[in-house]
């Protein structure tokens, strides 16, 4: 699976209320479009799977997915600029993929910018297989580009 080295220091858990502010200020500084600060609001407050990475007592990244029926959908997912590289987007992708399993999902999709190739490389290094374009997909920037649709097959 690429990351074979287990860091003892990073803890992966559900998202409390306390945490919404650090996961905000991650998604402005980390993506190109970010999401508002309501969007995440509401996403903490619905139904969806919502997880942090605490390292060294410090939030450092996180992942939000939702699941109906039989199959979820990875929504966000986010690494720090000064934790970016290290391992813990694998961490939270394993740990959502497993979580939702656990709930019955067998399959999960997502989209990601066709030039983000790290976040790519991370996505096939799981299993993931691209499906498919939507084209345009990511708009409202100078950086407008087409989505990669990927998706695995959970066993």
């Amino acid at each position: 699976m690429g990351h074979s080295e287990i860091d003892l220091r990073l803890t992966i858990r559900k998202m409390q209320e306390s945490d919404l502010k650090s996961v905000y200020e991650i998604e402005k500084n980390t993506h190109v479009q970010p999401w508002s600060w309501n969007i995440i609001c509401e996403c903490y407050q619905s139904d969806y799977l919502c997880l942090v990475a605490i390292k060294e007592k410090t939030l450092c990244g996180y992942i939000i997915l939702s699941k109906v029926i039989d199959e979820s959908h990875l929504l966000n997912l986010c690494v720090s600029t000064e934790q970016q590289g290290s391992g813990i987007g694998h961490d939270l992708v394993r740990e959502g993929i497993s979580q939702v399993s656990r709930t019955g999902a067998n399959k999960m999709f997502l989209e990601v910018r066709r030039s983000n190739l790290p976040a790519i490389g991370l996505y096939q290094s799981l299993g993931f297989v691209e499906i498919g374009v939507r084209s345009n997909y990511y708009q409202g920037s100078c950086l407008d580009e087409d989505a990669l649709v990927f998706v695995l097959n959970i066993d």
